[in-house]
């Protein structure tokens, strides 16, 4: 919405009609956001007044980027493979200066095969282009340092193999348990602001500042013949890199460049890089006179605002008449004038170490979820699991026990010998959840569990070895034949699952001996009855099955024309962890 917004603004001809617009989009975005739900703004709509409009500029540098890599680490609710995907769009917006909404909506397909790795930046289903001159190339590896290269490619490599159905609209960085969400934008500038904020000390860095570190870096590298060596915070590249990359961005021509930087970050002419982006005009027009000698008049000097005239005049009448003024003699005097502010430090004085920054860039890539079914997969459609491992870089005897516990659960049969799990075709892996919502809900759900799991993983194993013992794959639900195991299972999932989300279906209920314990155990939840007991037969203890209700379960039944509609999501993640975490001899939980 944010670009939305910017985009009707700049749109819009004059200043006074951009300040009435802007206010007007902040009523009905307040409005909105209060009625309909719409998601808060992560920074302001307009700064514009009847003065020319504030710019919200910032540069972030190595140091500082590196440590925000390392904050993703902590983020408990996400999965390894989900980190490295967070860090990648980091890198990708820190490096090539695309948007926020650039970023999150890449393609497999908008990325060339190729060493430089091309990105076409152009609409798709997953969003639209800020502007025409948005559309765009620019180039991905030789712009990441060897560290970034490796978690880009990591990322890369594994959406790619996951796209096991080779559609070009499979996302590059893509979330959820089918990696088919975009990472969620809000999520994604809220968190980059709060820890840009939290590391510096500093209150106005926001996501977009990785753009504005990018496209400043690029003038740097345009203008200083060795920009490492100038300023290494800002430009970590060596000077024939430097080189290769400007050659790529702007071929042989000089005379261009600017226009070359304006079209690499989405612009149609280089005057909103140099009003907005280029932080470093005043540093590189002082350093390139720092090495002139240039004889200047006493009006050139004033002109460019070395000194006030005054003061130029008292130079002029000291110095030897043989010795001309030149710019150096002025430095001290414009330092002293412009009041310089000391840098903060990060954390009350605690400075990032090297080790913490340097440990931002490696770790074990923990298997998902996501990544076992994808392995399995392919295992399943014929591929040796050696080949799989390499390409994965996961260790071959943690595949093979994957597969051999994939194997050992498809035994695992009913009391009329069929399989007790259901399986996808004649495979061994259970079908993933078909709906969109289902998705989202169970990426949801997967998020929680793993939060939840470290405190409570005795009884979370519990009740997985108890739902892969009593489910039957003619039937989405787990089977009952005790209200003590019912509240168990119940309870243990209470910190992700609502009451409102189940419902069980009841076996010979009516004359049942423990009625009243079954009752109190489904207390609040939605009740069928399948089967009524007789009143003149044996007295029984009756029977449940707990299923969870489809997200769209409303629509789908009248769709169908059924009184209820079940989802697959629960015993798919109890099935897939089973797979997982199962002992090798047994059908026992690690």
């Amino acid at each position: 919405m944010l670009a939305l917004y910017h985009q009707l603004i700049d749109n819009t001809p004059t200043q006074k009609q951009k300040c009435n617009l802007a206010a007007r989009l902040n009523d009905f975005h307040a409005h909105a956001a209060r009625e309909f739900d719409f998601p808060l703004l992560s920074e302001a709509i307009y700064s514009g007044g009847k003065n020319r409009a504030h710019t919200n500029a910032g540069f972030i540098d190595e140091t500082l980027f590196k440590a925000l890599l390392g904050t993703v680490l902590i983020i408990d609710d996400l999965d390894h493979e989900e980190k490295a995907t967070l860090q990648a769009a980091l890198i990708i917006s820190f490096r090539c200066g695309l948007r926020i909404s650039e970023v999150i909506k890449l393609r497999l397909s908008d990325i060339e095969n190729s060493s430089t790795a091309w990105l076409e930046i152009r609409e798709n289903q997953y969003g639209n282009n800020k502007s025409h001159a948005s559309l765009r190339r620019v180039p991905l590896y030789p712009l990441l340092l060897e560290d970034e290269k490796k978690i880009v490619k990591q990322v890369l490599n594994i959406s790619k193999i996951s796209d096991v159905n080779n559609t070009k609209s499979k996302l590059a960085l893509g979330f959820g348990i089918n990696k088919s969400e975009p990472i969620d934008k809000y999520f994604l500038s809220h968190f980059t602001k709060t820890m840009l904020r939290e590391l510096s000390g500093l209150e106005h860095y926001v996501f977009h500042h990785l753009r504005h570190s990018a496209i400043s870096r690029l003038q740097l590298m345009c203008e200083l013949e060795d920009a490492h060596a100038v300023i290494p915070e800002a430009v970590p590249y060596s000077k024939s890199l430097c080189e290769k990359i400007i050659h790529l961005i702007s071929g042989n021509s000089t005379r261009n460049r600017y226009y070359s930087i304006a079209s690499f970050d989405g612009h149609s002419d280089p005057e909103v890089c140099f009003s907005n982006y280029f932080h470093f005009s005043d540093f590189i027009l002082g350093h390139k006179l720092s090495k002139m000698h240039l004889d200047m008049t006493q009006k050139q000097m004033f002109n460019i605002g070395l000194a006030s005239r005054r003061y130029i005049k008292a130079l002029s009448d000291n110095k030897p008449d043989e010795c001309p003024l030149v710019a150096q003699q002025f430095s001290r005097y414009l330092a002293k004038k412009i009041h310089i502010s000391n840098i903060c430090t990060v954390n009350d004085g605690q400075t990032i170490s090297k080790d913490e920054v340097s440990s931002s860039l490696h770790f074990p890539l923990t298997p998902s979820l996501n990544t076992c079914y994808v392995i399995l997969q392919q295992i399943n459609s014929g591929l040796d699991p050696r080949e799989i491992s390499h390409k994965f870089h996961i260790d071959h005897e943690i595949i093979q026990k994957w597969y051999r516990n994939a194997v050992e659960l498809r035994k695992i049969t009913t009391r009329s010998g069929n399989p007790r799990l259901r399986a996808y075709g004649n495979g061994f892996l259970p079908p993933k959840p078909s709906s969109l919502l289902e998705r989202r809900w169970l990426t949801t759900l997967i998020d929680k569990i793993r939060l939840h799991f470290k405190d409570d993983n005795r009884n979370l194993i519990k009740v997985i070895k108890f739902a892969l013992q009593n489910t039957s794959q003619s039937k989405s639900g787990v089977y009952f034949s005790s209200p003590e195991e019912l509240t168990f299972f119940i309870d243990t999932f209470a910190f992700a699952i609502p009451k409102n989300k189940w419902r069980v279906v009841t076996f010979s209920m009516e004359h049942a001996s423990h009625k009243t314990l079954w009752q109190n155990a489904y207390k609040g939840i939605q009740s069928i009855v399948h089967k009524k007991s007789s009143s003149i037969g044996k007295e029984g203890r009756g029977a449940v099955r707990l299923e969870l209700r489809h997200s769209n379960e409303k629509e789908m039944m009248e769709r169908r024309n059924q009184r209820k509609y079940s989802s697959n999501s629960l015993v798919y993640l109890l099935h897939m962890a089973g797979i997982m975490m199962m002992n090798q001899n047994s059908t026992a939980i690690d």
